[in-house]
């Protein structure tokens, strides 16, 4: 099993199993964006993409973004998903970890469901995201 970064023009080689992944992670946060969304922004850049992979199959992804504050740079995870993440969520959170970093990021930051809190053991949980429907 390994964690890759996938450079935009790589991203056709995966996207027939990154887009159900990409779609399924995405109806957990309000369907706020689109896997087309998502693809447009891995391939101009904005959005950075890991795989998880054994062999040729594709297991799990992670894309994220980062953003500039004035006083910190933040990495953000934007989608997370795949299959047996138990297996692979602590190799791919060490090589976030070290984008973090490399980008000289201040902090790591996600939104997801209640139950993140269980798995991402190092992490606080610092907001609360309180959402009402208008349409």
């Amino acid at each position: 099993m390994m964690v890759r970064a996938i450079e935009p023009s790589y991203l056709d080689f995966y996207w027939g199993n990154l887009h159900s992944q990409i779609k399924d992670a995405i109806s957990y946060s309000g369907d706020e964006q689109s896997p087309f969304h998502v693809r447009e922004k891995i391939l101009s850049g904005r959005y950075i993409l890991l795989v998880v992979v054994e062999g040729q199959n594709l297991l799990g992804h992670c894309t994220m973004s980062t953003t500039e504050h004035p006083n910190k740079k933040i990495l953000n995870l934007v989608t997370v998903g795949g299959t047996r993440m138990k297996e692979w969520l602590k190799d791919i959170l060490e090589v976030i970890e070290t984008i973090g970093r490399e980008l000289n990021c201040n902090a790591i930051y996600t939104c997801g469901r209640k139950g993140w809190e269980r798995v991402l053991k190092d992490y606080t949980p610092k907001y609360v995201i309180c959402s009402k429907e208008l349409l």
